[in-house]
């Protein structure tokens, strides 16, 4: 009786664990945008620091008073990436397909970390001291374009992401959760393009064109999506319905902040990238940091009505130095 009893248990045990390792396929999904997410994050903040490096670079070049100094970038977390490529919820040919595309992302990230781990060594050396910034002007040229090609990857995925994820999800043209989701990524994919088109130039000194009339006409697309973003707003349920209402407040944050970018537009702005620059990173991060932040707070709390798609984060590049005519 008492290994009939112990059988039992094992048997319970066993059904529970088999159970517990079928997600459904959209929560699957939403573990490749989490993976793109993180490491989104970890591409800006190597962002940020060649930008801060070269700027370093720059105040060196014209009076090398003191060392130059670059943080180190520290580890890479890899719980993201595994977690991705383990996921349960989908068909195996579904799987493999991105499993494949996210172990290549996951390798360029490794690359950008190596790169700049190359370059931390010879600062930290000093070795730039030697041949008057030849080498450390190499590896900078050798990080630049990387950034380039993981949004590139990353919007790839995404959209192998997005098409898996309207196989599996069902198509209703009256679902309050399924409008609302379709009307804040016209408002996500309206930022996007904003931002794509929007240079940021590693050197920063040398006079750079802004598309000031671009920024107007994104602060009108942005009037006409506060006026309808309210449409579902009375059929949702709380608390997705107030995530919803933080998001129109994060349209007219990034609608004023373009205003701002506008008015400091000034002449003695136009001899230099520094307010492009500036205006680019303030973008971005108002983009990540608010107006995505809401979405996916409201992608969280629809999941008992309707299991909806995370979008990542917006990764940044730097633009193409171009020759400019004299």
């Amino acid at each position: 009786m008492r290994y009939c009893y112990v059988f039992l248990i094992i048997l319970v045990m066993k059904s529970t664990a088999a159970h517990a390792q079928t997600e459904a396929p959209i929560q699957s999904l939403n573990h490749y945008v989490t993976f793109l997410d993180k490491s989104s994050e970890s591409l800006i903040a190597r962002f940020k620091m060649l930008a801060g490096y070269q700027d370093a670079v720059n105040r060196y070049s014209k009076r090398p008073v003191s060392e130059l100094r670059l943080s180190s970038s520290g580890p890479l977390e890899d719980y993201y990436f595994k977690k991705a490529v383990a996921v349960n919820g989908l068909p195996a040919a579904e799987m493999d397909d991105l499993n494949k595309k996210a172990k290549e992302i996951w390798d360029l990230v490794n690359e950008v970390d190596v790169a700049f781990k190359e370059l931390e060594t010879h600062v930290r050396l000093k070795a730039y001291q030697k041949d008057n910034l030849k080498q450390s002007a190499e590896y900078v040229a050798k990080i630049q374009p990387l950034f380039e090609r993981f949004a590139q990857e990353k919007d790839a995925l995404y959209q192998q992401v997005q098409h898996i994820y309207q196989n599996h999800q069902s198509s209703s043209a009256t679902d309050p959760y399924l409008v609302t989701e379709k009307a804040m990524e016209q408002v996500i994919l309206s930022q996007r393009a904003l931002l794509d088109s929007l240079p940021y130039h590693l050197k920063e000194e040398t006079p750079a064109d802004w598309p000031v009339e671009t920024i107007r006409q994104s602060m009108l697309a942005d009037e006409e999506f506060l006026e309808t973003i309210y449409s579902t707003l009375h059929m949702l349920e709380y608390p997705a319905d107030d995530m919803l209402i933080a998001f129109k407040a994060a349209i007219l944050s990034m609608q004023s902040l373009k205003g701002r970018a506008v008015d400091d537009y000034t002449f003695a702005a136009k001899q230099s990238a520094e307010h492009g620059n500036r205006y680019y990173v303030l973008l971005m991060n108002q983009f990540n940091q608010d107006l995505l932040a809401f979405h996916k707070s409201f992608v969280t709390y629809s999941q008992t009505k309707r299991r909806l798609l995370y979008y990542p984060a917006f990764s940044p590049a730097f633009a193409k130095q171009i020759r400019r005519k004299r």
